[in-house]
């Protein structure tokens, strides 16, 4: 079964323009659906790119329903991990706001859930 990968592209950008906003290209490396802007994904994007990874759509917007809800306490387990190695909260933070916002956001926009 393919593995969604696609916050590996989204939150680094996300992240970078947070630190330095409007430095970076917000483009992301691969389209998903046709599109390679953040923003502009919506469902019907998702929808065409299972049909392009010859998957049901159901099945990847549910799965994509569920990285919505886990990356979030995975970045959490891993910043805190590092506060306790590094020490470096404020970076750390931020890094997991910006990744609990796009995960918000997809939730909103793409899967249209409240």
């Amino acid at each position: 079964m393919p593995t969604l990968a696609a916050f590996y592209d989204i939150v680094a950008i996300e992240f970078l323009n947070l630190l330095r906003p409007h430095s970076w290209s917000r483009d992301m490396a691969f389209y998903i659906g046709g599109n390679y802007v953040p923003e502009r994904i919506t469902r019907a994007h998702w929808e065409a790119f299972a049909r392009d990874l010859r998957m049901p759509p159901k099945r990847l917007l549910a799965r994509l329903e569920v990285l919505t809800e886990r990356v979030p306490q995975a970045a959490h387990a891993a910043c805190e991990d590092f506060v306790r190695t590094h020490g470096n909260e404020t970076a750390c933070g931020r890094l997991e706001e910006s990744i609990r916002r796009r995960c918000d956001w997809s939730k909103k926009s793409v899967l249209h859930v409240p």
